[in-house]
């Protein structure tokens, strides 16, 4: 993250990234489909550079959770840490979930950038840490039940610095 700084901008596998939200419509706002906008981008790689960045999050997650236990229970895979002295994993999470999926089928990689402020609370709606996204018809409003992981913290830049944060 030093490395960038909250305006840098740079390229990354999008299937590095998880999705905060449980489901999104597969329709971008102007009314395109996720599917047509992969099938250009596939064809043009080169229109990736006109298509705006997406926001990352970095979310500092513990290693040892009731949740992670709970969906290693449902049959998620995670790596063995038992051996391992850290407590906590760096996860990298979008709030643009449609650019991401969009990218992730064309199989190429997308321009990023880390989010100064990110807007977490009410946006963290995956019951899986973002390893699987519905997508759906267009919904207009909804509901937003808030499921970030409990003793999970996030990274915010206050102008000078990086800093780690719960979610308040």
């Amino acid at each position: 993250m030093d490395r960038y700084g909250p305006n840098g901008i740079f390229r990354v596998d999008p299937k590095r990234i998880r999705t905060m939200h449980a489901g999104i419509s597969k329709e971008f706002a102007d009314g395109s489909d996720i599917n047509e906008t992969a099938l250009e981008l596939g064809k043009n790689p080169q229109l990736s550079l006109h298509i705006p960045p997406i926001k990352l999050v970095v979310v500092d997650l513990p290693l040892f959770t009731d949740e992670r236990q709970d969906m290693a229970n449902k049959g998620y895979a995670f790596r063995d840490h038992s051996r391992t002295k850290r407590k906590h994993q760096a996860l990298l999470f979008t709030q643009d979930h449609r650019r991401l999926v969009a990218f992730r089928i064309a199989g190429i990689q997308i321009n990023a950038q880390f989010v100064a402020q990110p807007n977490v609370y009410g946006n963290f709606t995956t019951g899986d840490l973002g390893m699987t996204l519905e997508l759906r018809e267009r919904v207009v409003g909804g509901g937003n039940n808030c499921t970030f992981p409990s003793g999970a913290k996030y990274y915010y830049h206050d102008g000078d610095d990086w800093k780690l944060t719960y979610l308040s």
